[in-house]
C-alpha cells in the first residue's frame, strides 16, 4: 500500500463494499488486525497508534458523513506522519458519497504531496461499461439472461438518472430473478414482471391514479392533460383504453412483446385488476367515445362520466 492514509468515496456503493472487504482481506493476510469506525478519527487514531504485545500493525476504517475531518490538526499530523512513515498504521476514510469539484482539487493537492491517497468509486456514466459490469454480476451468480433480458433490466433501474439505483440493486434483482426463473434462463417477460420501472414519465399517469384510486388528484392530472398541446377528450380516452387493452392482454398471458411490440416494456399500471374489470373499463370507455361521436354526450360530459365510472372501487381490486 502506498499510503497510510486512504479516502474511499464515490456514489458506487458496490465498489466501495469490494475495497472495504479488498482492504481487510489485505490486512488479514499480512496478519492485521482491522477495526471499523463511525465518524470518529481520533478513536481511529488511538486505536492504531495503541501499543500491541507483538507489535502488530493496525487497520482502521472510519465512515464519515462528511469531510470536516481533513480540517482537524489530528488528521493533518497523521498525514505529516504518513509522508515521513513514522504512522503506526494504516487508515481508511470511507465517505459514500461523489465530491464536488473544489473539495477534490484541494484533496488533489492534497494526495500530490504524498502519505495520502484518493480510491475513487464513482458510477460509470459509459453504458458500454456498464453493460461489461452486469455481464460480470450474471457471471458470478452463475446465471444466464437473454439478450433482451439484459436490456430491459439495464433500462429499468435507469442506473445513469437515478441515484437511487447501484450495481448493488443489479446484483439483488439477478439473484431474484435467478430463482424466479427456477435457474433457467431469465427471459424478457420475467423482468417485466419482477423488476419495477424506475424510469420517469413511462406510463400513462392518469391510468396509474385510477389505478391506486387517487381519486384527488384524477382531477388535476385531467386538467394539465387538457392544457397540453394536441391532447383533447379523444386523446385521453383512447389512450386510457390502450391501457386497459395492455393490462387485460397482459393478465391474460400474452408474451410482452404482443402486447408492445418496442421498448419501453413494462408491467401494465392496470394489471392489478381483475379481467372482468379491465373488460368493463374498455366497455365504459368505448361507450363514451361512441356517446361523443353520435353526439348523445358532448365530449365534458363523456369524460366525466367515463372517469367516475372508472373510478368506483369496484374496479380496483
Amino acid at each position: 500500500m502506498s499510503a497510510c492514509l486512504l479516502l474511499l468515496h464515490g456514489s458506487e456503493v458496490y465498489d466501495i463494499d469490494r475495497n472495504k472487504a479488498s482492504y481487510i482481506a489485505q490486512g488479514e493476510k499480512l496478519g492485521e488486525e482491522t477495526q471499523c469506525f463511525d465518524n470518529d478519527f481520533s478513536e481511529a487514531y488511538a486505536y492504531v497508534n495503541a501499543p500491541t504485545f507483538l507489535s502488530f500493525v493496525k487497520r482502521a476504517i472510519v465512515t464519515i458523513d462528511n469531510l470536516d475531518v481533513f480540517k482537524s490538526d489530528l488528521l493533518q499530523e497523521y498525514v505529516k506522519e504518513a509522508r515521513e512513515k513514522t504512522a503506526a498504521g494504516f487508515i481508511m476514510l470511507v465517505y459514500p458519497q461523489s465530491i464536488d469539484a473544489k473539495k477534490m482539487k484541494a484533496l488533489l493537492e492534497l494526495e500530490k504531496e504524498g502519505g495520502f491517497q484518493l480510491l475513487p468509486c464513482e458510477k460509470t456514466k459509459d453504458m458500454k461499461l456498464l453493460e461489461e459490469r452486469i455481464r460480470e454480476l450474471l457471471a458470478e451468480e452463475n446465471v444466464t439472461f437473454h439478450t433482451d433480458a439484459v436490456k430491459e433490466l439495464i433500462c429499468r433501474l435507469d442506473y445513469l438518472n437515478n441515484s437511487d439505483t447501484s450495481l448493488v440493486t443489479f446484483r439483488n434483482y439477478i439473484y431474484q430473478l435467478k430463482y424466479i426463473a427456477n435457474e433457467s434462463e431469465v427471459t424478457l417477460q420475467h423482468v417485466v414482471e419482477n423488476v419495477p420501472d424506475l424510469r420517469e414519465g413511462n406510463q400513462f399517469v392518469l391510468a396509474r391514479l385510477i389505478a391506486n384510486k387517487k381519486t384527488d388528484a384524477i382531477a388535476l392530472e385531467i386538467d394539465k392533460l387538457l392544457r397540453t398541446d394536441g391532447v383533447d377528450v379523444f386523446t385521453i380516452l383512447g389512450s386510457l383504453f390502450r391501457e386497459y387493452r395492455m393490462a387485460y392482454k397482459f393478465n391474460k398471458g400474452f408474451d410482452i412483446k404482443e402486447i408492445k411490440d418496442k421498448p419501453p416494456y413494462m408491467k401494465p399500471a392496470l394489471s392489478g385488476m381483475t379481467v372482468e374489470q379491465l373488460l368493463d373499463g374498455m366497455s365504459v370507455i368505448s361507450n363514451c367515445l361512441s356517446s361523443i361521436r353520435t353526439g348523445s354526450m358532448d365530449q365534458d360530459s363523456a369524460l366525466k362520466y367515463c372517469i367516475a365510472s372508472l373510478s368506483l372501487p369496484e374496479h380496483v381490486e
